[in-house]
């Protein structure tokens, strides 16, 4: 079962980035009269180079899906895709509010991704969502997962089609050996 994230549609995402063309075309212009021509590569391999990273986040952003599979939960965002087993998850449960702070990786308004700290917890999280609060919660024994598909009570449901949850005498001796 394909499940989309909740859409988000800005309009920020393409005035930033017609902004960013904008700046780099000035910034380029501007340094061309530079009698160092390294200096002008440089800084036009810089430019180029943010420019393509808020078009691969803009174009991630719309492409992030989760999919329900018998193997597991896959999550697609721009060029990744990361599977997560049935056999690794502990729990699944919708998070109305998840006090999350990012160590590494991007936040922009409507994508949120990369590496996290969650308050009181001692795992990292990993983020895949369109937004911060009332997300789906999935925690394996190494990692803690946050995604935001679109109606997180069916994409539970779906889940637990595929997955049992394991019984509390064998989560508490695996996690002790």
């Amino acid at each position: 079962m394909h499940y989309k994230a909740r859409e988000v549609q800005h309009s920020w995402d393409w005035v930033l980035l017609i902004f960013m063309i904008v700046v780099s075309a000035g910034v380029i212009a501007l340094t061309y009269q530079l009698p160092q021509k390294m200096l002008f590569i440089l800084i036009v391999i810089l430019m180029t180079g943010l420019t393509g990273y808020i078009y691969y986040v803009i174009r991630a952003a719309r492409s992030l899906t989760y999919e329900v599979e018998r193997k597991g939960i896959v999550i697609k965002y721009g060029l990744k895709t990361l599977l997560i087993p049935y056999e690794d998850i502990l729990s699944v449960e919708v998070k109305q509010k998840t006090g999350l702070s990012r160590l590494a990786g991007s936040e922009w308004p409507g994508s949120y991704s990369g590496y996290f700290t969650e308050s009181r917890e001692k795992k990292l999280a990993v983020v895949y969502a369109t937004e911060l609060k009332n997300l789906v919660k999935i925690q394996t024994r190494e990692l803690n997962y946050f995604i935001s598909p679109e109606n997180n009570e069916r994409f539970i449901e779906k889940v637990k089609e595929y997955w049992t949850p394991p019984r509390i005498i064998e989560t508490a001796f695996k996690q002790t050996h």
